[in-house]
C-alpha cells in the first residue's frame, strides 16, 4: 500500500520531465513569433507586405478546413515521392553493389544529374512528364533518390571484414551474402537518408506545386501571391514549414530507434 503514493510520484515527475522537454524544446519557435511579430510592429511594416502573427494564426483558424484538405494532397504526394525515390535509390545501388560493369557506368551519371538545381530541371521533367502532377511526384522521387542511392551504395559495405569472410567460409551464396549481411549492414544509412529525405520531399512538393499549380499547399501559396492574398500565402507558407519540421523530427526518432537495433 505505500509503494503506490511511490509509484503516482515518480510518475509525475516523469511527466514534469517530459513536459519540460518538450517546452524546452518548443523555445525556438517561440522565439521566431517574438521576432516576427517584433519585426513587423517596430518596423511599421505594413500589412500589404507581411501580416502579423495574430493575423496569420487567425487565419489558419477561420480557414483550417480547406487548409488541412491541401495539406493531405501535398502530404500524400511527398509520401509516394518520397517511398518511390527510397525504393529507386536502394534497388539501383544493390544493382551498383552487385556490378562493377554497372557501377562504372551509373555512378558519373548519378553524380553529373545530381550536379544540377532540381529547380532548373522542372521545365525538362515537365515537357517529358507533363504539366501536371506526374511532374511533381518525379521531382520529390529526384530529392530522395540522390540521397538513398549515395547512403544506400556505402552502407552496402559497412559490414566487417570478419563477417564477410564468416559467410565466404560457410559457402553462401551472393543472394545470401546480400540478404544476410549487405543489406542488414546499410540499415543505419538508409535510416539516414529517411531523416535527410523526410523534410526535403516536402519542400521539393511545395515547389512542384508551386511551379506547376496543382493542387496542394503550393498551388495555395501561387494563388495567394496572384491575387494579392497574403494571410493565405503567409499561412500555407507556415502550415508547411510546420509538416517539414515534424517530418524531420518523426524520422529522426525512427532513425534513433533504427539505430539501437541495426548499429
Amino acid at each position: 500500500m505505500d509503494s503506490q503514493p511511490d509509484d503516482r510520484g515518480s510518475v509525475v515527475r516523469r511527466a514534469a520531465i517530459r513536459l519540460s522537454q518538450i517546452l524546452g524544446g518548443l523555445w525556438p519557435f517561440a522565439a521566431l513569433l517574438v521576432a516576427w511579430q517584433a519585426w513587423i510592429s517596430l518596423g511599421h511594416v505594413s500589412p500589404v507586405v507581411a501580416p502579423s502573427p495574430a493575423t496569420v494564426g487567425a487565419y489558419l483558424v477561420d480557414n483550417h478546413g480547406m487548409l488541412l484538405t491541401e495539406l493531405k494532397y501535398t502530404i500524400a504526394v511527398a509520401a509516394l515521392g518520397l517511398v518511390l525515390g527510397m525504393t529507386l535509390g536502394l534497388i539501383l545501388a544493390v544493382a551498383v553493389w552487385s556490378s562493377k560493369v554497372l557501377g562504372g557506368f551509373l555512378i558519373p551519371v548519378v553524380v553529373i544529374v545530381q550536379s544540377f538545381p532540381v529547380v532548373a530541371m522542372v521545365p525538362l521533367i515537365a515537357r517529358v512528364m507533363g504539366y501536371d502532377i506526374k511532374t511533381v511526384i518525379t521531382i520529390a522521387i529526384i530529392i530522395s533518390f540522390f540521397s538513398t542511392f549515395i547512403l544506400g551504395r556505402a552502407g552496402l559495405d559497412r559490414h566487417s571484414a570478419g563477417a564477410a569472410d564468416v559467410f565466404r567460409v560457410l559457402g553462401a551464396t551472393r543472394r545470401s551474402f546480400l540478404w544476410r549481411l549487405a543489406l542488414q549492414s546499410a540499415i543505419p544509412n538508409l535510416l539516414i537518408a529517411l531523416r535527410l529525405c523526410a523534410a526535403n520531399c516536402i519542400l521539393a512538393t511545395l515547389v512542384g506545386e508551386y511551379l506547376m499549380g496543382t493542387r496542394g499547399l503550393g498551388s495555395l501559396i501561387a494563388v495567394a501571391q496572384s491575387t494579392q492574398q497574403l494571410p493565405l500565402a503567409w499561412a500555407a507558407a507556415v502550415l508547411a514549414s510546420g509538416v517539414s519540421i515534424a517530418a524531420f523530427f518523426a524520422a529522426s526518432r525512427i532513425e534513433k530507434r533504427g539505430a539501437k537495433r541495426w548499429t
